[in-house]
């Protein structure tokens, strides 16, 4: 027993010594002085200009191998793309805070294999904020839900918001949700 408590010490101290620890991945600050927003994302991804239109609507693209976060600022979100429609289309709802900002959180229900998984929707200051990811393949959904994570977490406005979000998300077809189950 001694002997294996040596050897696992021993090989612990070696692998610290070497490097052996993991480093945490590198992460980079993006941000938008326009709209007045800083967020965090994984230093391997590139950023991109959305060139889906003139501002407003604005879109920023964060880009790696098969997977893509978008994030898009407008006047009123996309018909489609309302809160309203995504609920009736099955998407699950979840009330989240970004940065002091209450948002609209969703997540597209079963196998997940392609296109758009993840939504994080908020008004703020009468504009319309839209962060989405969308995968190519399963295989790139791991590492597209951890950069997501992160952007929306890390979130940061330069100014205090003059609205708290969900007020003017009523007024475009948002009711109260109840969770469903995952």
């Amino acid at each position: 027993m001694k002997g294996i408590l040596r050897l696992l010490t021993c090989c612990l101290v070696t692998a610290a010594a070497v490097g052996g620890c993991a480093k945490p991945a590198s992460h980079e600050s993006l941000s938008n002085p326009r709209y007045g927003f800083t967020v965090v994302y994984p230093g391997r991804w590139q950023v991109n200009s959305d060139p889906s239109g003139v501002p407003p609507p604005e879109g920023t693209l964060l880009t790696t191998r098969g997977a893509k976060i978008t994030v898009t600022v407008s006047a009123r979100p996309n018909e489609g793309e309302m809160p309203k429609n995504l609920r009736d289309q099955g998407w699950l709802e979840t009330k989240l805070s970004v940065d002091g900002v209450g948002a609209l959180a969703y997540s597209r229900p079963g196998p997940l294999t392609f296109g758009i998984v993840r939504r994080v929707m908020f008004p703020r200051d009468g504009l319309w904020y839209d962060i989405s990811l969308t995968v190519s393949g399963r295989r790139y959904l791991p590492g597209g839900l951890r950069a997501f994570e992160a952007v929306v977490a890390s979130w940061k406005w330069a100014t205090k918001p003059s609205d708290t979000g969900l007020d003017k998300a009523q007024a475009i077809g948002h009711r109260p949700c109840r969770l469903r189950p995952s």
